[in-house]
């Protein structure tokens, strides 16, 4: 290497080194992609369909949230403590299935979080529907 090139960047010594602009274009790209969240080119499956399915899931994990819960004060008798403790877990369960899929929603651009209580309201027993 020649006494007028930087060792570390290759470029001639007083200039810019090279990689300066190739982080700038890296900049431009990623920014323009930001739009797609967490979704590539290379993601092999549908976004929409996969969107559709964890929402559909994120809702069945909230009403069954509320069927425990509601199992879990409504319970009475001798052994209700001992139930209502049982009602109380699976619905803490239950409930950490839905952070779970909440944040893997999240990940998706801000279209993805849409409202689940359509679906929540279609999962319900028809005595429960108040919204």
């Amino acid at each position: 290497m020649s006494s007028q090139t930087s060792a570390r960047s290759g470029s001639p010594i007083g200039t810019a080194p090279i990689f300066v602009s190739d982080i700038a274009s890296i900049r431009t790209r990623a920014g323009s992609a930001m739009a797609d969240g967490a979704v590539t080119s290379r993601y092999g499956l549908d976004a929409d369909t996969v969107v559709r399915m964890l929402n559909d899931a994120l809702a069945t994990e909230i009403v069954c949230t509320l069927r425990y819960r509601r199992h879990y004060f409504c319970a009475e008798g001798i052994h209700s403590e001992s139930v209502k403790k049982a009602f109380l877990a699976h619905a803490n369960q239950e409930l950490a299935h839905a952070d779970k899929i909440a944040e893997r929603i999240a990940i998706r651009p801000p279209a993805a979080c849409s409202k689940p209580c359509s679906r929540t309201r279609r999962n319900m027993p028809r005595t429960w529907r108040a919204c």
